[in-house]
């Protein structure tokens, strides 16, 4: 009998901790809640995690039910200054959020922000190196040219009412261009 217990204990042990980061997912929210899921899932499930240590973020509104968000790994694509943005200025040549996870530098364009350069962002970029700058106080974002069509992404694709009812595409191809998988929206 003690040998089925012991069994037992450590089957219901292994079930309840096979994803402990899915309890940091939330259902609620907008744009940068469904990037906040995507970056955690992306960390916890995504092979992609290992080849970059800094990732842009692109979300996109597919219809009125689903938001498409895509994480693209940038180690080797640098942002550029330029002398017609200053920090505090406005731009949307610049990311205006960011997440770092274990040392891993995410950034996206957030539309609930204002589009200001911010020292802080650009600090944070030449922390990680991801800023070609002589000027630190004249900054302007120009995307690198030369993106490998064979480097893959992370897409996802949430249902707007759960955050939670979600899949994730690992693919080359950019959002659009391939057939999105189906999700049932209307289940709570």
């Amino acid at each position: 009998m003690k040998a089925s217990n012991s069994i037992l204990i450590i089957f219901i042990l292994l079930i309840c901790s096979c994803s402990p980061w899915k309890q940091l997912l939330v259902s609620k929210g907008g744009t940068n809640e469904a990037i906040e899921n995507a970056i955690t899932d992306f960390m916890n499930t995504c092979y992609l995690r290992n080849d970059d240590s800094i990732f842009s973020i692109y979300a996109y509104i597919d219809d009125k039910d689903i938001l498409g968000v895509s994480i693209f790994g940038q180690d080797k694509d640098k942002l550029f200054p330029g002398s017609n943005d200053k920090i505090g200025s406005y731009s949307k040549g610049i990311p205006n959020k960011y997440m770092i996870v274990d040392g891993k530098l995410f950034y996206w364009w957030s539309d609930t922000l204002p589009h200001i350069i911010t020292k802080e962002m650009v600090d944070v970029l030449q922390k990680y190196n991801h800023i070609d700058s002589m000027n630190v106080d004249s900054f302007v974002a120009i995307p690198a040219s030369g993106i490998s069509e064979k480097k893959k992404g992370a897409d996802y694709y949430f249902c707007k009412n759960n955050l939670k009812n979600y899949k994730k595409v690992v693919t080359n191809k950019a959002m659009g261009w391939y057939k999105q998988p189906e999700l049932d929206c209307d289940k709570k």
